[in-house]
């Protein structure tokens, strides 16, 4: 298999890892990934009430289709081309506060927090809630997600029990 295109508009790509390039529209195997964390005690700590903060914790990631998993709660595009994907985020959660109170989560590309993407829950110390997250986005190579925690006002520990990243293209 080859490539073929023109320089100022690809028409069409074979690539050897499957993809097939239409005038801009991806066939063949679908990018997607997935990573997992079950039964974490490690906490994120939130120093600072209103930051944002990535989430502690060692993730597993299964299911690479052209996404990558360099470092643990990151899952990063592996494709030549700029993709459209779909997120769902479902994790339970618990902190270290004494009565009711609020926390965020909020997906972050490659460092930048995405708008619309925070979520929040109140909970209770030692309280599980679960938590779903979905959003969609669009990914350059070597684009990463990654999932930040933080409570608006004070320091806290919250600690993320179970968690499962989902990303998948449309």
């Amino acid at each position: 298999a080859g490539t073929s295109s023109t320089t100022s508009s690809e028409l069409v790509r074979f690539k050897g890892t499957g993809d097939a390039v239409f005038g801009g529209t991806i066939y063949g195997r679908r990018p997607s990934g997935l990573l997992t964390m079950q039964g974490n005690a490690t906490g994120t700590t939130i120093t600072t009430g209103g930051l944002f903060y990535k989430v502690a914790g060692t993730t597993i990631a299964s299911s690479l289709n052209g996404f990558t998993s360099p470092s643990s709660n990151r899952l990063t595009s592996g494709a030549t081309f700029s993709i459209i994907a779909a997120i769902d985020v479902a994790l339970t959660v618990s902190h270290n506060g004494v009565a009711a109170d609020e926390i965020q989560f909020a997906l972050y590309k490659s460092g930048v927090q995405i708008s619309n993407s925070i979520i929040s829950s109140v909970t209770g110390a030692s309280i599980n809630v679960n938590c779903n997250l979905n959003t969609m986005v669009s990914l350059a190579p070597t684009d990463y997600i990654e999932l930040y925690c933080s409570h608006p006002t004070s320091a806290k520990v919250i600690t993320v029990k179970n968690l499962q990243i989902k990303l998948s293209t449309t």
